[in-house]
């Protein structure tokens, strides 16, 4: 019976293996003739609308086409929710789909494709690309009504051609550009050369968070200061939101009664750009001490502590929760077996903050977001990163004096414990934070929404 149920799933794949690659012989023969209709076809499954969460938005206002939309995190539907825009997705898998069209045979699509000058195979395979998408995102925008196309980072390779082409047909092209965290030195240094490698943006304008990222893309070359502007973080102003409502009617900041710590993973290489990758290879490099004795200290006192719930928060699945996981078998803590004890990848982080009584994160904004929330938050700082060739890469240590900083990993569980016994912040501290979130992340007023939707307005208008 299982063999035979095995030879039929086996049969299956073949049968579909070989309808994938008839229809990739199809769809080139589309492409050879200049026929756009299969792809038009296609659409309709590949590009669907991000609706407001209440309400309808106005017919009128104009339609934005995000490009890779699982990268924006939240800020699609922000601006779906403002009603100001209709807000259209495309599929990335599909996109990718598309671009492995022109590829030869054991392509593989790297950071190199936009170079400044770019080798043969590459430029080939450009001009191909360019030369059917005028014609494909043409028709592709006069079916869906298109306005704008906007990117979430200027350096996605799937995302280069739609960008580039766009703005030839007159589509204006915008990088809400999400990248944006470069508080070290070191960081800033490594942004510059990045983006001096990549040459001219070839869209209409990008949009960034904060002045230092601006004043990064301004100095590599890469962009002019008239097509860049920072403009602050559209998701964000929801989140603040959220925060004065709580103020304003004198509310607890925590949301339950049941006393929460989350803590914020980290990459092993987080920070690290130009130093290593975010999960080295070589267990010698990175945060490597760092990021074992944290996450065990913390599964050890959810251990200690079985009437206090821990969460281990990953930004996403996969090789990241195998990773804690590892850590934490190796030190000998059987963590399935800890009912207080959660490690996900799954969540809103926000939503996390505010039922947290106590945050521990490094090396992210979560940081901030965490301290402007009122939160008791706790930042480990030893072992790798005191290391001199980590220093500048470090994220926030301007701000440090803002938060509580372990310095062992005594202190850590101390810190801990102490956020749960007294979390209160002091005024003058919260202020420094509002103004150190203002700096790095969003404005506190939460206008960021707005001066977006200025902006993409004003660029749809004066491209058409």
């Amino acid at each position: 019976m299982k063999i035979s149920l095995m030879v039929q799933i086996s049969k299956l794949m073949l049968m579909n293996k070989i309808s994938n690659k008839i229809i990739r012989i199809y769809e080139k023969f589309f492409i050879s003739i200049g026929s756009t209709s299969i792809f038009i076809a296609q659409s309709k499954r590949f590009i669907t609308e991000v609706k407001p969460s209440n309400g309808e938005c106005d017919v009128d206002a104009p339609r934005l086409l995000a490009l890779s939309p699982f990268r924006f995190r939240g800020d699609l539907e922000a601006l779906a929710d403002s009603k100001k825009f209709q807000v259209f997705k495309v599929s990335d898998k599909w996109q990718k789909k598309m671009a492995a069209l022109f590829y030869p045979k054991g392509f593989k699509l790297g950071f190199n494709y936009y170079d400044s000058n770019p080798d043969t195979q590459i430029k080939k395979i450009q001009d191909s690309t360019r030369k059917f998408f005028l014609k494909f995102l043409k028709d592709l925008y006069v079916k869906f009504d298109i306005d704008c196309v906007i990117g979430a980072c200027v350096w996605y390779p799937q995302d280069y051609e739609w960008g580039y082409v766009s703005r030839m047909i007159n589509t204006p092209y915008v990088v809400l550009h999400r990248e944006n965290l470069i508080t070290g030195d070191g960081h800033y240094e490594q942004r510059v050369l990045q983006l001096k490698r990549y040459g001219i943006f070839s869209g209409n304008h990008i949009i960034v968070h904060n002045e230092r990222s601006k004043k990064a893309f301004v100095e590599s070359g890469y962009v002019t200061s008239e097509k860049i502007d920072a403009l602050g973080c559209v998701r964000m102003d929801e989140f603040i939101k959220s925060i004065n409502a709580q103020v304003s009617i004198g509310a607890s900041i925590n949301m339950q009664n049941s006393k929460k710590v989350t803590f914020f993973s980290f990459q092993r290489g987080v920070g690290l750009r130009g130093v290593t990758e975010v999960w080295p290879q070589n267990h010698e490099e990175g945060y490597t001490d760092l990021f074992a004795k944290t996450h065990v200290a913390f599964a050890q006192l959810a251990l200690d502590n079985p009437d206090i719930e821990f969460v281990i928060k990953a930004k996403w699945g996969g090789g990241w929760l195998l990773e804690i996981e590892k850590v934490l078998l190796d030190a000998g803590i059987k963590y399935k077996e800890l009912n207080n004890l959660i490690i996900t990848g799954d969540g809103n982080a926000q939503d996390l903050i505010f039922k947290s009584d106590v945050i521990v994160c490094f090396g992210s904004t979560t940081l901030l977001e965490a301290g402007v929330a009122n939160k008791f938050v706790v930042i480990p700082y030893f072992d790798e990163a005191l290391d001199s060739k980590h220093s500048r890469f470090v994220h926030f240590k301007k701000e440090f004096s803002l938060f509580k900083v372990a310095n062992n990993i005594q202190e850590f569980k101390d810190q801990i414990l102490e956020g749960l016994e007294n979390p209160y912040i002091d005024s003058k501290i919260m202020d420094a934070r509002y103004k150190a979130f203002e700096k790095h992340v969003s404005f506190m007023d939460c206008s960021a929404t707005e001066k977006y939707s200025k902006s993409l307005k004003k660029i749809i208008k004066t491209s058409s």
